[in-house]
């Protein structure tokens, strides 16, 4: 067991974290806690101590213990959380869960009044959670229920093509084959946005705000459903709200992490894993819980055999643009009995933090009117590290190793 150590003060100057034009360091372990190499991983969600794999289906319910496949025998695709209920599209049915992933049972939403295919999706907004099935022509148009999955009645609106469905607002969006379009009519009539003419692979909201993953990168909205803003321009395949900010996974360039504003971007791709050409390998899926980031990488060119990545959520964090952080130094890299770090310039109410890959803390303290620290490593073992150092208004990460004799 691991303890925490005193951080004293000292002068010293170090090697270059970054600054807020250059991504922030993060860094990713391959989870191999009883899980098989999966197939087909379909869907993930993260919350509270939670994470839930699509698919065949598997769970775990605390960080330090191995995942376990539910023993319900259905395979679920896709999930959504209404309050203590988790939803998933099911093999010919829609399916829930009332403990959190272990068990599932369907919905009257079943054979073989509908046969949902594993292509549906799912959106849930207000009291109503809507069901949209691309591939699915027995009804023909969206459905939702408001009594947890005991009845389903049609929304009115008419299906459309493609593969992302999100109501917000009362506006549906949903892609199509070759682009976006919103309806604001109850899906009466649908429009496609003229200005995003390319594949959308994923539709989420953050900060009220919805955003769309494309082939040509991510486009936020602007409160007109016909207008959008580019933000990055990398060939996108999944979003993920994390509350602050939002991911983005791409098909050659790991993941990326927005400021809070939702428009500039920061890799946090560290030790994800490449291709043989030098491209890093496509991340298909993203979530997050209280302790980690989740991502789904997809390591062969079939898009059958994918892994499961994870990165504590303090390493979440992004400098604001012109913060004192922005030009923090830390050395040496790797350590062995001390770790030095300093800011540049005098900071009150900063907070040191390292912790291991599992996220435990070893060390923390609080300083006010500094710019220099000391980090004194007795004991620790040798291995990986990250350390966070946050000054109340931005805060950066760095994947420490420490090496002993």
């Amino acid at each position: 067991m691991k303890k925490n150590y005193f951080i004293s003060l000292v002068a010293s100057i170090g090697l270059l974290i970054g600054s807020s034009a250059k991504s922030q360091i993060a860094y990713w372990t391959q989870q191999y806690n009883q899980l098989p190499i999966l197939y087909d991983v379909t869907g993930i969600i993260g919350y509270g101590p939670n994470m839930v794999l699509g698919g065949t289906p598997y769970y775990t319910h605390t960080v330090s213990t191995a995942f376990d496949p539910s023993t319900s025998g259905h395979r679920v695709y896709r999930f959504v959380k209404v309050n203590s209920l988790l939803f998933g599209v099911g093999d010919s049915a829609i399916l829930k869960s009332h403990d959190d992933g272990v068990t599932w049972d369907t919905t009257t939403m079943s054979q073989p009044w509908y046969a949902v295919s594993s292509a549906a999706r799912l959106s849930y907004e207000g009291s109503r959670l809507y069901v949209w099935d691309p591939s699915n022509t027995n009804f023909g148009n969206v459905l939702q229920t408001t009594d947890t999955g005991n009845t389903w009645t049609s929304t009115g609106y008419q299906q459309p093509d493609g593969n992302a469905f999100l109501v917000f607002n009362g506006v549906a969006y949903a892609s199509s084959l070759t682009g976006l379009q919103y309806s604001t009519d109850n899906g009466q009539n649908w429009q496609y946005v003229t200005t995003i003419g390319t594949v959308v692979n994923d539709i989420k909201v953050f900060n009220d705000t919805v955003y769309v993953a494309t082939n040509l990168g991510v486009y936020k909205g602007t409160g007109d459903p016909a207008h959008w803003i580019g933000t990055i321009t990398k060939n996108t395949l999944c979003l993920c709200n994390t509350g602050t900010s939002m991911l983005c996974g791409t098909q050659q360039d790991g993941v990326w992490q927005s400021d809070a504003s939702g428009t500039a971007w920061f890799s946090k791709s560290d030790d994800l894993p490449y291709t043989g050409s030098g491209m890093l390998k496509p991340v298909t899926e993203l979530s997050y819980n209280d302790f980690y980031v989740m991502a789904n990488v997809r390591f062969d060119t079939t898009g059958v055999v994918h892994y499961l990545y994870t990165m504590p959520i303090a390493a979440l964090s992004v400098p604001m643009a012109g913060a004192a952080l922005d030009e923090m130094q830390v050395y040496p890299n790797p350590a062995k009995d001390v770790l030095y770090i300093n800011t540049g310039r005098t900071i009150t109410n900063m907070t040191v933090v390292l912790m291991d890959l599992n996220g435990r803390v070893v060390a923390q303290q609080s300083y006010n009117n500094v710019n220099t620290m000391q980090l004194l490593l007795p004991n620790l073992a040798t291995g990986f590290y990250v350390l966070n150092v946050s000054d109340g208004n931005s805060s950066v990460s760095k994947k420490i190793e420490i090496t002993k004799p």
